[in-house]
Protein backbone atom coordinates (compact mmCIF):
# COMPACT_ATOMS: atom_id res chain seq x y z
CA UNK A 1 0.00 0.00 0.00
CA UNK A 2 1.34 3.40 -0.93
CA UNK A 3 0.22 6.79 0.41
CA UNK A 4 1.21 10.38 -0.35
CA UNK A 5 1.56 12.99 2.37
CA UNK A 6 -0.85 15.92 2.03
CA UNK A 7 -0.20 17.49 5.45
CA UNK A 8 2.64 17.34 7.94
CA UNK A 9 0.51 18.79 10.72
CA UNK A 10 -1.01 16.45 13.27
CA UNK A 11 -4.20 17.79 14.80
CA UNK A 12 -5.41 16.34 18.08
CA UNK A 13 -8.71 17.26 19.64
CA UNK A 14 -10.04 16.19 23.00
CA UNK A 15 -12.72 17.06 25.51
CA UNK A 16 -11.73 17.68 29.11
CA UNK A 17 -13.69 16.80 32.26
CA UNK A 18 -15.62 20.08 32.04
CA UNK A 19 -16.74 19.39 28.47
CA UNK A 20 -14.44 22.00 26.94
CA UNK A 21 -12.97 21.08 23.54
CA UNK A 22 -9.22 21.51 23.11
CA UNK A 23 -7.22 21.44 19.89
CA UNK A 24 -3.49 20.96 19.50
CA UNK A 25 -1.60 21.20 16.20
CA UNK A 26 1.83 19.60 16.06
CA UNK A 27 4.11 19.82 13.02
CA UNK A 28 5.60 16.43 12.10
CA UNK A 29 9.11 17.13 10.82
CA UNK A 30 9.63 13.49 9.86
CA UNK A 31 7.18 13.54 6.94
CA UNK A 32 7.07 15.82 3.92
CA UNK A 33 4.12 16.99 1.85
CA UNK A 34 4.22 15.43 -1.61
CA UNK A 35 6.37 12.48 -0.50
CA UNK A 36 5.09 8.93 -0.95
CA UNK A 37 5.36 6.41 1.87
CA UNK A 38 4.95 2.65 1.93
CA UNK A 39 2.43 1.50 4.56
CA UNK A 40 3.47 -1.49 6.66
CA UNK A 41 0.50 -1.65 8.98
CA UNK A 42 -2.85 -0.06 9.72
CA UNK A 43 -4.44 0.40 13.15
CA UNK A 44 -8.00 1.45 13.85
CA UNK A 45 -9.15 2.63 17.24
CA UNK A 46 -12.08 4.78 18.22
CA UNK A 47 -12.64 7.15 15.33
CA UNK A 48 -8.98 7.12 14.27
CA UNK A 49 -7.07 5.23 11.62
CA UNK A 50 -3.29 5.35 11.61
CA UNK A 51 -0.69 4.06 9.17
CA UNK A 52 2.67 2.55 10.09
CA UNK A 53 4.98 4.20 7.57
CA UNK A 54 8.67 3.96 6.83
CA UNK A 55 11.10 6.17 4.98
CA UNK A 56 13.44 5.28 2.16
CA UNK A 57 15.04 1.83 2.08
CA UNK A 58 18.39 3.15 3.31
CA UNK A 59 16.85 5.33 6.03
CA UNK A 60 17.17 3.24 9.18
CA UNK A 61 17.37 6.12 11.66
CA UNK A 62 15.37 4.79 14.63
CA UNK A 63 14.63 8.34 15.77
CA UNK A 64 12.64 9.00 12.59
CA UNK A 65 11.00 5.80 11.38
CA UNK A 66 8.84 3.77 11.86
CA UNK A 67 5.97 6.06 12.78
CA UNK A 68 2.23 5.70 13.33
CA UNK A 69 0.62 8.67 11.60
CA UNK A 70 -3.08 9.44 11.21
CA UNK A 71 -4.63 8.67 7.84
CA UNK A 72 -5.80 12.30 7.61
CA UNK A 73 -2.23 13.24 6.66
CA UNK A 74 -2.28 11.12 3.49
CA UNK A 75 -4.13 10.22 0.32
CA UNK A 76 -3.97 6.64 -0.91
CA UNK A 77 -1.95 6.30 -4.12
CA UNK A 78 -1.97 2.50 -4.39
CA UNK A 79 -4.55 0.64 -2.26
CA UNK A 80 -3.05 -2.82 -2.84
CA UNK A 81 -2.39 -4.64 0.42
CA UNK A 82 0.29 -7.35 0.46
CA UNK A 83 -1.13 -10.87 0.32
CA UNK A 84 1.00 -11.94 3.29
CA UNK A 85 -0.46 -9.38 5.72
CA UNK A 86 -2.20 -10.63 8.85
CA UNK A 87 -5.21 -9.07 10.53
CA UNK A 88 -6.35 -8.98 14.11
CA UNK A 89 -9.76 -8.09 15.44
CA UNK A 90 -10.91 -8.98 18.87
CA UNK A 91 -11.18 -7.63 22.33
CA UNK A 92 -10.48 -3.95 22.61
CA UNK A 93 -6.98 -3.23 23.88
CA UNK A 94 -5.27 -0.07 25.04
CA UNK A 95 -2.38 0.83 22.74
CA UNK A 96 -0.54 2.47 25.65
CA UNK A 97 -0.31 -0.51 27.98
CA UNK A 98 -1.42 -3.39 25.73
CA UNK A 99 -4.13 -4.51 28.11
CA UNK A 100 -7.90 -4.33 28.29
CA UNK A 101 -7.94 -1.30 30.59
CA UNK A 102 -9.48 2.09 31.25
CA UNK A 103 -6.30 4.18 31.45
CA UNK A 104 -7.62 6.48 28.69
CA UNK A 105 -4.16 7.26 27.32
CA UNK A 106 -5.12 6.51 23.73
CA UNK A 107 -8.15 5.26 21.85
CA UNK A 108 -8.37 1.48 22.20
CA UNK A 109 -7.15 -0.65 19.33
CA UNK A 110 -10.08 -2.40 17.67
CA UNK A 111 -8.51 -3.63 14.43
CA UNK A 112 -4.96 -4.08 13.20
CA UNK A 113 -3.55 -5.30 9.89
CA UNK A 114 0.02 -5.52 8.65
CA UNK A 115 3.06 -7.76 8.72
CA UNK A 116 2.72 -10.72 11.08
CA UNK A 117 4.51 -9.37 14.17
CA UNK A 118 2.76 -6.01 13.93
CA UNK A 119 -0.73 -7.39 13.42
CA UNK A 120 -0.58 -10.17 15.98
CA UNK A 121 1.41 -8.53 18.78
CA UNK A 122 0.26 -5.24 20.23
CA UNK A 123 3.42 -5.31 22.34
CA UNK A 124 5.49 -5.18 19.12
CA UNK A 125 3.66 -2.01 18.06
CA UNK A 126 4.31 -0.48 21.46
CA UNK A 127 7.95 -1.54 21.17
CA UNK A 128 8.23 0.30 17.85
CA UNK A 129 6.86 3.50 19.38
CA UNK A 130 9.27 3.14 22.32
CA UNK A 131 12.17 2.44 19.90
CA UNK A 132 12.86 -0.99 21.41
CA UNK A 133 15.94 -2.35 19.56
CA UNK A 134 14.49 -5.87 19.19
CA UNK A 135 11.24 -4.56 17.70
CA UNK A 136 13.08 -2.14 15.41
CA UNK A 137 15.26 -5.01 14.17
CA UNK A 138 12.15 -7.06 13.32
CA UNK A 139 10.63 -4.06 11.56
CA UNK A 140 13.71 -3.32 9.45
CA UNK A 141 14.16 -6.98 8.49
CA UNK A 142 10.53 -7.15 7.39
CA UNK A 143 10.52 -3.93 5.36
CA UNK A 144 13.81 -4.69 3.67
CA UNK A 145 12.46 -8.12 2.74
CA UNK A 146 9.28 -6.57 1.36
CA UNK A 147 11.17 -3.99 -0.65
CA UNK A 148 13.66 -6.46 -2.11
CA UNK A 149 10.97 -8.63 -3.76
Amino acid sequence: MLVECISSDEVREWVDDKGDIHRNVHHLQQISVGTRYEVHGIVMGGDRIAYLVAGDKDDTDPNVYPMMIQDKNFVIVDPAIPADWYSWRGRILCYFCGENCDCGANPPVQFCIGYKEFALSLRHGIGLSERNPDDLLIFYKVIHGIREK
